[in-house]
This record gives structure tokens, sequence and C-alpha cells, in this order.
């Protein structure tokens, strides 16, 4: 008997995850990691990673799984599902630049892999993937009309609508870049986004929008040489010296400091929760959807974040307020919901090209 498995891989930028699932995304084979330094990854060598990574999941499934050892039933493998930083052309299975991987440029992964492996191989999103993931097993199930944003070094995206992933042409969903402020509202430093443009989402609650804010935060107090700061001088200067990946933890440290809380890690994460509710805020008035998923590591500050969001979001006033009836701001409740929702998305991929069903699973109709 033949027991088909479907792969599920996290590319990001510090390293790639990769998984064995069965059509149901029942777990075969815990996950792999494999770690990279994103800056030197080229073509090729991606390339080769990722073949490798899954070669040798492979071997650890031969070894490991008794029952096939005893000839009950033989592995297949059924497809791949790569979940990848954008941006990227998952119709043509082409990751094309990536600002985190800025020597990869124009790779037909999807094809390198088919080729590998003799199965189809299915590229997205990386955020699609995650939300994709998460509607099916984790913060999304239940719900039919969703926003998952990963809060991190790059601000992902995606969009699940009457129960179906949403990308428009292939590409959509880039939340992240749209347009918190114009070039010319946006402060020296603070506003400049990876992607080339100024005053992107991205670039005030990512972990560099972060750190700005803490920096910022800092001389707003301190300006005109205020001797009355509310802020003790020698933490400050630990603050400043934080780098982008350190601010998300070392806040909600020092929220939890006893017997007082930071005044600045409470005024930092203050700020973020006000550009974070502009941009949930933002999301509403175009897809109004019953449930918004925040992860990322920055999501990893918890409840004093989802408290300082919930509490900006209540205390609108406008006249579009309204459309937020209703909302739930979840935290993601998987820790590979990349790895998931990759196989999850290849499985029925492939069974939709089966059974040609248009429409359906991001086939064009």
């Amino acid at each position: 008997m033949l027991r088909e498995v479907f792969a599920g891989i996290d590319l990001g930028g510090s390293k790639a995850r990769f998984g064995f699932f069965d059509r149901y995304c029942n777990r075969i084979l815990n996950d792999a990691v494999v770690e990279h330094n994103g800056g030197e990854l080229t073509n090729d060598s991606l390339a080769d990673e990722l073949t490798d990574g899954i070669s040798r999941l492979w071997e650890r499934l031969d070894k490991l799984d008794n029952i096939n050892k005893n000839g009950l039933f033989s592995y297949m493998l059924g497809a791949i599902g790569l979940g990848s930083p954008g941006p990227l052309d998952p119709n043509k299975g082409i990751i094309e630049n990536p600002p985190n991987l800025p020597q990869i440029k124009n790779l037909q992964i999807a094809d390198i892999l088919q080729k590998k492996f003799g199965v189809p191989a299915f590229l997205l999103n990386d955020a699609d993937a995650a939300v994709v993931g998460e509607h099916a097993f984790g913060a999304g199930k239940g719900f039919q009309d969703i926003v998952m944003l990963t809060l991190g070094t790059g601000i992902g995206s995606g969009v699940i609508a009457g129960g179906k992933l949403q990308r428009g042409m292939g590409r959509g969903g880039e939340w992240g870049h749209t347009t918190m402020a114009i070039p010319e509202e946006s402060k020296p430093g603070f506003g400049t986004c990876a992607c080339g443009r100024t005053g992107c989402i991205e670039a005030y609650i990512g972990t560099v929008g972060l750190r700005e804010i803490a920096a910022d935060c800092w001389y707003y107090e301190h300006r005109g040489y205020n001797r009355q700061s509310k802020y003790n001088d020698q933490a400050v200067v630990g603050h400043l010296m934080w780098k982008a990946e350190e601010v998300a933890p070392n806040i909600a440290q020092g929220i939890r400091e006893e017997p007082q809380s930071c005044a600045l890690c409470v005024d930092i994460l203050d700020r973020y929760a006000e550009y974070l509710s502009l941009a949930i805020g933002n999301i509403v008035c175009v897809h109004n959807p019953e449930c918004v998923i925040l992860g990322g590591g920055i999501a990893n500050i918890g409840q004093p974040l989802m408290d300082a969001v919930n509490g900006r979001l209540k205390n609108k006033q406008d006249k579009m307020s309204g459309l937020l009836n209703g909302l739930q701001i979840k935290f993601a409740q998987l820790t590979d919901a990349g790895v998931v929702g990759a196989a999850k998305y290849a499985a029925n991929m492939k069974l939709a090209e089966f059974h040609r069903i248009p429409g359906e699973y991001g086939l064009p109709a």
C-alpha cells in the first residue's frame, strides 16, 4: 500500500524549516531546520539547500518508520509546498528578489524541485502559507474571513476570504507595503522601507521601525534637555544600543520588571500599538474580516501588546470605527504555521489539479 507524503518548507532569512505530512496534514515526521545566512545565499546554494533538506528528511523517514520496514506500505512523495519571502511569482514558481535574500534573483525553484523529485512543486508567499496553516489548524480555525500579519523584520500578510486564499493575480495581499505616511511626513530615518519606498507599514511596525520608535521616544522626552525625564538615563543608554531583533524581547522583559515596569518600554509599546492599530484599521476598511491574527517575533511580546492594541481600537471614534464591530484579534497558535500551511497548500493544489476543480485552491477558473 502506498502512503502519500506532502513536503512543507518555510523559507526565511535565517533558516529553512522542513516537514512531512499526510494529505490531511497529520504530521508524519517532525520538521528539520537548516540554519543559513540569507545575505550569502545564491540561487545555486539555495536550490541545493532545499533539495538536500527534502532528501535528508526522506532518509530519516525510511530509518524511523518500523511499519514501512515491515513492508505494510511504502511512502510516495505526493507534492512539495514552499513558502518563501516575496516578491515572487507563485504562478510561475519563481522567487524574484526578496530583500532579506538579496542575492536571490529570479530563481525558478518550483521547476528545480519538480525536476529533482518528479512531483508537483508549488510556491507561495510565506505569509500566505502561515495563514493557510492557522486557518486550518490554529487561531483561524472556524473563521471564513481572516487577515494575518506576521510582525518581524518584514511585515508579511495573508488574506483568506470566504474560506479561500486571496492574492489577486498571484502577488496580492502585501499589506506591509501599503503606505502609512506620505514621504513628506516621514521623519528622517523613520519610514524608510527595505522595498525602497518611504512610509510603508513595514517601516513603522517591523523590527527596524520598533527600534526607531525606541529612539524617537527617548528623543521626544529629552528634547530641550529636559532634566525631569521620567526615564532612567542609565537604562536608556542600554536601550539605545539594542539591535533591531533585540527590541521586542527586551520590551517584553522591561514591562514585566518588578516592582515597576520600565517607563521607556511602556511608552515604546504604546507608540507601537498606535501604529499597529492604524494598520489594522486600514485592513478592516478593505476586508472587514472576522479575525486578525498576529504572528511573528514581535507578537511574542504577548498580552501587553494585545491589551495596548485592543485599547487603541476600542477608543477609536471616527465614522469608520463601526467596521471594528465583531472583529477578533488573536495571536497565532502554531509554531510552524508556514511549514504546515505550505504542505496543506501543496496537498490541496494536487487534489484540485487531479480533479480539475476550477476556481478552487488557486486554480484559474
